[in-house]
């Protein structure tokens, strides 16, 4: 009793809301940063050079690759911090990419831990005429991705706020 009056019966808690906060911020930092890629991507050139653009922005070592390289030894994702772009399909001037955000968050009061590892997988487009992102939407997560990440829970977008990239790019209003 004397535990959760300290505070241990709250661990979970506060590490899930800790992994929350970080996978709102991965969010956020790759909207940011796909935003100010957009003007370089050129659907022209092919999907072999997305990697290249992406790179900035988010994991891009299983971008378009199969199952089988992703559960595979040459695949090792960083757990908890940043994206994870794992697709980029081309249709005229829109390149539209599948992104997996995450966040992981930890708590300890005395001998009560806490570890949360939080997901969401979204899409986006890239308008290249435009230079700008559009239509953000809800994916299903690769079973062979989630297997590596092996998250607490998958967190839907519509759950997380998407930045407004107007204003983080210095346009709009």
């Amino acid at each position: 009793m004397t535990l959760a009056a300290c505070g241990a019966d709250r661990v979970e808690t506060v590490a899930r809301e800790g992994a929350l906060d970080r996978l709102q911020t991965n969010l956020t930092e790759a909207v940011g940063c796909l935003t100010s890629v957009a003007p370089q991507v050129d659907p022209a050139l092919g999907p072999d050079v997305l990697p290249n653009v992406l790179a900035p922005c988010g994991d891009v070592d299983v971008l378009n690759k199969d199952d089988a390289f992703i559960w595979s030894d040459q695949v090792e994702f960083g757990i908890g911090d940043g994206s994870i772009i794992v697709s980029g399909t081309i249709a005229g001037e829109r390149v539209t990419l599948g992104v997996v955000s995450q966040g992981s968050g930890v708590a300890k009061v005395g001998v009560t831990e806490a570890r949360v590892q939080l997901v969401t997988c979204w899409q986006v487009t890239i308008d290249s005429g435009a230079g700008a992102l559009e239509d953000y939407a809800d994916i299903t997560c690769r079973e062979s991705v989630l297997k590596q990440l092996f998250p607490t829970d998958v967190v839907p977008l519509s759950d997380l706020e998407i930045p407004d990239t107007a204003s983080a790019t210095g346009g709009g209003t």
